[in-house]
């Protein structure tokens, strides 16, 4: 429903219920690894950076899940459209893994957005190479 809601433009539903799944005793309303990629994309969707890195910083942490490439590129997603291009860059710089062909994509669309097109042109391999 999480990832429902995150689709269909329904952020702060997304959200919502991510909490009051949160609310649950126990560990049979455990967040798993799709339910991480539905929170994050509400919040690239909303423009909720901070609540996103937060969600992001604690998925070892707190519910014991490595973050895949899927959930670096809802990040490089939340972190571009919302015009933090340097950060996108550092954190496709960090990544333990590297970078697809989605990654690359939605620091594109972030350029797009922001009209950066010298990191467009460079299509970040300067900054991240």
């Amino acid at each position: 429903m999480i990832t429902a809601f995150a689709k269909q433009g329904y952020a702060q539903e997304a959200l919502a219920l991510f909490e009051r799944m949160q609310n649950f005793i126990g560990n049979e309303a455990r967040p798993d690894e799709i339910t991480l990629i539905g929170v994050l994309s509400a919040c690239s969707h909303a423009g909720i950076v901070d609540e996103g890195q937060r969600f992001f910083n604690c998925m070892n942490r707190s519910w014991v899940i490595e973050p895949r490439i899927e959930h670096y590129g809802c990040m490089i997603d939340l972190l571009s459209r919302a015009g933090f291009l340097v950060e996108a860059c550092g954190l496709i710089q960090n990544m333990p893994m590297k970078p697809n062909d989605a990654i690359w994509g939605a620091l594109l669309g972030g350029c797009r957005i922001h009209n950066n097109a010298e990191l467009a042109s460079a299509g970040g391999s300067e900054m991240v190479g």
